[in-house]
């Protein structure tokens, strides 16, 4: 899932959008793989096409209740 919007999670900047994108793995062992191998380095290299800022990785569980 991918979305743009203005102000998003609470971030204030002087920018008329910024990104926010959710990634959902099975595990950190997972996500930990993908960010290592070839394709998460062409990821990281590619975020520079997108935005001039830094981009910040929050890592959490997905928690739902019944």
């Amino acid at each position: 899932m991918v979305t743009m919007s203005p102000m998003s999670v609470g971030v204030r900047c002087d920018a008329r959008m910024i990104g926010h994108t959710s990634l959902h793995f099975k595990s950190q062992e997972a996500w930990d793989k993908a960010l290592q191998g070839p394709e998460g380095a062409l990821l990281l290299a590619d975020v520079s096409n997108y935005s001039s800022e830094t981009p910040i990785i929050l890592v959490g569980e997905v928690i739902r209740k019944s």
